[in-house]
This record gives structure tokens, sequence and C-alpha cells, in this order.
């Protein structure tokens, strides 16, 4: 695995495909995560059904606490000192996961970006997209090349109806004219396989395509927090997870609490 390489092409285009990022053991852990989450569903799952095909888009998020096989991928300490090298992070702290499984026929997912869905804000926040299946690029995630360097933050929808999150007038509208500016060096689709990663920059701009007409794709994702990483309130209604309802004080440019963002390698 050549780090230099897989930095050098997230920090150019805000994202970047990892093969083989989960040996066989660790890619079973995936597995036995996602399907704990379907069986035993959080307060926060969703689901998503396309009235034409009847298809289900289910999600679910923060499920690590009682999610043991998630807290073993965590732990790993090789797996987060990889992700250190290709992110340029030089601690990395875990914000939530999230389940995400699409019915055959199930729709795409609007374009948009991480960072107005969070109450966080940094240069080096990211996600890293595991899939346990095997996905062709017309299944597959997009990715507006470099918008991670775009100054523009834009309002985040609902997946669901398409409408806005918030009406703060510094929260730019992604309208045709945004989306050729942001999508100007091109967009990057990825054919993945069972095992493979996906890490992207929580201001990356991206969509989910349609999923397959004949199976289910599965995937979670983990959602880190790097260096200088801050709280704030620039952000949706309803931020994910919602931890200012649980006590945590969200105070603008605030430090985040290792009790909510736990330093990784976790101790399991």
């Amino acid at each position: 695995m050549n780090f230099d390489e897989l930095n050098l092409n997230y920090n150019r285009d805000g994202v970047v495909l990892v093969r083989n990022f989960l040996p066989d053991n660790d890619l079973e852990l995936v597995t036995s995560a996602i399907d704990f989450s379907l069986k035993n569903p959080s307060p926060y799952s969703s689901k998503i059904t396309n009235k034409k095909t009847n298809s289900v888009f289910f999600s679910d998020y923060w499920t690590y606490k009682r999610n043991n096989f998630i807290k073993k991928i965590l732990s790993n300490n090789n797996t987060i000192n990889k992700v250190k090298k290709i992110t340029g992070n030089k601690e990395i702290s875990f914000f939530h996961d999230h389940i995400l499984v699409k019915d055959p026929s199930s729709p795409s997912t609007l374009w948009h970006h991480d960072r107005p869905y969070y109450f966080i804000d940094g240069a080096n926040n990211f996600s890293i997209w595991i899939t346990k299946d095997k996905v062709s690029e017309d299944n597959s995630l997009a990715f507006c090349a470099g918008s991670h360097k775009s100054k523009n933050i834009y309002v985040p929808v609902d997946f669901n109806d398409g409408s806005f999150l918030n009406s703060h007038p510094d929260l730019k509208k992604l309208d045709e004219d945004a989306f050729i500016q942001e999508s100007e060096k091109g967009i990057l689709v990825f054919n993945m396989k069972p095992g493979d990663a996906i890490i992207f920059n929580n201001k990356t701009l991206h969509r989910s395509m349609p999923s397959s007409n004949e199976k289910v794709r599965k995937a979670l994702s983990l959602r880190m927090i790097g260096d200088n990483c801050k709280l704030t309130k620039f952000c949706c209604l309803n931020p994910q997870p919602p931890f200012h309802t649980f006590g945590m004080d969200l105070v603008e440019g605030g430090n985040t609490d290792p009790k909510w963002f736990p330093p990784l390698p976790l101790n399991y």
C-alpha cells in the first residue's frame, strides 16, 4: 500500500479509494456490525421507501456503544495508523458510525457534502465508507474532485423529501451553476470490491448512485474527526448525532470533548 500516493490523492481530490482496506477477518466484523443494526435498530434508524418500487433505504447511526463489532474495528491499532497516514492527521477521534443498506432499485441520494449536517468543523474531518459487497460504478458513490477546497458551504437537504434543513443566509444553494463550478475538476466514481474503502473529506460534494436492480448494497461509514477540529453551531437545525440534547455543551469554536468523541484506537 503506497501511503504517499494515497495521501496525495486524498489531499488533491478530497477522496481516495483504498483497495483491500480491511482484511477478511475485519471485513466479517463489518458484516456482523450491519446485521446487528438491522436486527436491533436504534431510535435514530430510518427507512426511506421508493413509492414506485417499494424498495427501502435503511440507515442507522451512533450504534457503536452497543455494537461490539464496530468497537473491535475501532480498536485495531494497525487500521487507525493506516488511516492517519492516508489522511495526514496526527490524531484521530471518533464521531459516529453510520449503517447504510439499500434494497435493489433504491433511488440515488442527492448531491451534498457532510459538513453542514454536523456540529463539527475543521479542514480534515472525514468518513471511511466500507463495502462488504461488490459495487459497480453504476451503483457506487460519486464525488466532485477537489470540491473540499471550496469556500462554500451548501444548504443541507432532507434526503427523504429534498426540503432545506437550514435557511442561514451564509449557506449557498447547490444550484446548476454552483454544481458546474464545483465539478469542473471532474467527477470520480469508484468500482469497488469487498474490503475496499472510500475515504473522503466531509467537505467533499458527493452523492450515492441508485442501487443495483438485483442486489442489496450494504455499507458501513465511520465518521472521523481529524486534527484541529472545533465545535460549531453553523449546521443543520437537527444535527446528527444530537449530542447537544444529551448534555454536550455546544459552544461555538469549542474543543471536542473525549467523552463524546473518543480518541482512536479505542481501548476495547
